[in-house]
């Protein structure tokens, strides 16, 4: 495990000072900067659109690469891979989660579809949705 140095230690501790003082200063002035708290949303579908939102950032060179991306976008270079696997899901799947989250299947959890979306082969795929959901996905005609 890396131990910080002193050095370092003091300027984690500063930038946090830093960062303290601003978000209080502008608290009083009522004005939010950087990063705003976001409220949970349920589903997958918002997922689905920010995965596809930064698809498109890396194919139209917007952002060189994942870790910029994720940079840019203040998460973490993990959530970026997350959210850009679950395009590597079978369509059929897709169709079935990638909708208002009061129409998605019941019970299933975000967990459960990186377990499935571990296996690229979509054939695999659809065998553990019907093994997840009891119920068997009609394949489309690819």
């Amino acid at each position: 495990m890396h131990m910080l140095t002193r050095i370092e230690t003091r300027e984690r501790q500063e930038y946090g000072y830093r960062r303290l003082c601003a978000d209080e200063a502008t608290r009083s002035l009522g004005v939010s900067v950087g990063r705003t708290q976001r409220l949970p949303q349920k589903g997958f579908q918002h997922l689905f659109r920010q995965a596809r939102r930064y698809r498109s950032l890396l194919d139209t060179g917007a952002a060189p690469s994942k870790s910029q991306l994720a940079r840019n976008e203040e998460v973490s270079p993990r959530w970026v891979r997350q959210l850009l696997n679950l395009l590597h899901l079978a369509p059929e799947i897709i169709a079935q989660i990638d909708v208002p989250a009061g129409d998605a299947p019941p019970g299933v959890t975000g967990h459960d579809i990186r377990r499935i979306v571990r296996n690229r082969d979509h054939h695999a795929q659809l065998q553990a949705w019907a093994e997840l959901t009891g119920r068997a996905v009609a394949k489309s005609g690819v």
